[in-house]
């Protein structure tokens, strides 16, 4: 009777996320929604982030390339992904001779290589350290690093056609995109490759970034006070 008890009043518990009445579903402490959400973006209380929140910062990532044109750094970025790339490829060949793999980590290197396929490598790039800028500046926005690592892998994986899924909005009357999701673990596989590649650089873009709207802050507050000083 003890062991019944205690299973029943374990499942009539609150979700442990604030402001949702759900109730905990089993034995843990989410509600089987934040469950979800958690599986899909990282993080209970995390929400996904979208093209439309994220172009601002490809859109300033993209102006440094440009400006930058002739620097080493960015063919540097892409041997660094190609000799991830030529080993996931390996290890997929390993696969189809039959050496095992969890199942995560051999999806995990199927994304991999999908993305090498069909994705340029400067687009990939551009997203990579846009998340990364993102974070430097929203950091509340990322409810943790597991979510961060969500995050960038979900917007490098929405980069593919092939992830993609289309149906018809009836209420919208309009054809919407649907992105076909795999494993959490899959998702931290993939992060953690791309954080390889790509992190040093998005973080030291992100520092360049912040140093130069430091200068521009400093030069406005200089001409207002000079302005002010005018007779």
């Amino acid at each position: 009777m003890g062991t019944i008890f205690h299973f029943e009043r374990n499942m009539s518990k609150q979700c442990s996320v604030p402001l949702c009445s759900g109730t905990a579903a089993g034995y843990g402490n989410l509600c089987d929604r934040h469950k979800a959400i958690r599986r899909r973006h990282g993080h209970p209380e995390q929400s996904g982030i979208t093209v439309q929140e994220l172009a601002p910062y490809r859109k300033r990532v993209k102006h440094r390339m440009d400006k930058n044109k002739g620097n080493p750094a960015w063919g540097i970025l892409g041997q660094r992904w190609e000799m991830i790339i030529a080993a996931a490829k390996v290890d997929e060949s390993e696969i189809r001779n039959g050496r095992t793999f969890i199942t995560y980590q051999r999806e995990a290197l199927h994304e991999l290589t999908k993305l090498a396929n069909e994705v340029p490598v400067d687009s990939l790039i551009e997203t990579s350290l846009a998340m990364f800028l993102m974070q430097e500046e929203q950091p509340r926005r990322f409810k943790s690093d597991a979510a961060f690592d969500t995050q960038l892998a979900r917007r490098a994986r929405a980069l593919t056609e092939t992830n993609a899924g289309t149906y018809w909005d009836d209420k919208t009357k309009r054809v919407k995109r649907v992105y076909r999701d795999v494993s959490p673990r899959t998702l931290a596989v993939m992060a953690q490759h791309m954080k390889a590649a790509f992190g040093v650089a998005g973080l030291y873009v992100a520092r360049l970034e912040q140093q130069e709207q430091q200068q521009a802050d400093s030069e406005r507050a200089a001409l207002t006070n000079a302005l002010e000083n005018l007779k």
